[in-house]
């Protein structure tokens, strides 16, 4: 089961910032040598407690599903803004591009997904 925010009620401002900030640090870890922070440390680096890193994600899988679904969105996002493009082929190439460049980036990503069973939210949990 997701973690995802359509259910949830809108956040406040500031609870969105930490939200964001939280998942920004997250991404780096991961494009890094994978989840290696832990929530206090991620916390701290965010300017906030630990309570309010949990409180958004209750898991490392919660943490990692946030990032994986923000990376997938904005690639989206991006095949969006391209479907309307005069040359096509010359869009695709560089989207394509894109992916294959921030796929080799986040390869802590595909590792703690591998360590965790698959799928954040279906099995291994952590």
């Amino acid at each position: 089961m997701g973690h995802g925010r359509a259910s949830a009620r809108p956040l406040r401002a500031d609870a969105r910032r930490h939200r964001d900030r939280v998942l920004q640090i997250a991404q780096e870890a991961l494009a890094g040598d994978g989840l290696s922070l832990s929530f206090e440390e991620i916390a701290r680096r965010a300017g906030c407690g630990v309570g309010t890193v949990y409180r958004h994600f209750p898991s490392e899988a919660a943490l990692v599903e946030a990032v994986l679904l923000g990376w997938v969105e904005r690639f989206v996002a991006d095949a969006r803004a391209l479907a309307t493009a005069e040359d096509a082929g010359r869009a695709f190439h560089g989207w394509f591009t894109q992916v294959v460049e921030q796929a080799a980036v986040h390869q802590g990503l595909c590792d703690l997904l591998a360590d965790q069973g698959g799928e954040p939210g279906r099995g291994g949990s952590r």
